[in-house]
């Protein structure tokens, strides 16, 4: 599990904080550290349809979440 703030700010940037982890041994722990960058490093959203893109400036973005609808 993990925790932490963000902040959103005008111009549809983002800035993560305070970020912690439980420290149970996981199976697959690059993943996790790889995800964790993507926090530290975007610094801006975009949402297009049902697509969260996680961005560094006007680079590819780091990380899309596309949202799953259970029914």
């Amino acid at each position: 599990g993990f925790n932490g703030q963000f902040e959103l700010l005008e111009g549809n940037r983002i800035r993560f904080s305070k970020m912690a982890t439980t420290m149970m041994a996981c199976p697959n722990l690059e993943a996790e550290g790889s995800f964790f960058n993507v926090l530290e490093t975007c610094d801006n959203y975009t949402i297009h349809n049902d697509t969260l893109s996680l961005n560094k400036a006007r680079m590819a973005p780091l990380a899309k979440f596309a949202a799953v609808y259970f029914y």
